[in-house]
């Protein structure tokens, strides 16, 4: 013999409002918007690595930067192609 607590009509309630709540989470994760110019701090998080790894690269000019009056910024477009150019 089973016991039922909730009606079925709740438990769809439920799972309807758990599903809805899923969605928004997932469509305001989704708007999170990557800027397209980035620092140097932003950049070496959109990367995955540490700030010293990414000073490394920059040291080398393995990464393209952009430089107006002292102010560093990397283009997400840059990133995305150097990453790109180490897959195999």
């Amino acid at each position: 013999m089973e016991i039922q607590f909730l009606s079925d009509e709740m438990q769809n309630e439920i799972k309807q409002s758990i599903i809805d709540l899923a969605q928004a989470t997932f469509e305001k994760a989704s708007n999170q918007r990557v800027p397209q110019f980035m620092n140097k701090k932003t950049a070496a998080k959109y990367l995955n690595v540490s700030q010293v790894t990414f000073d490394k690269w920059t040291v080398n000019k393995e990464l393209p930067e952009i430089r107006i009056d002292g102010c560093i910024r990397y283009d997400r477009n840059d990133l995305d192609k150097f990453m790109l150019s180490f897959k195999n």
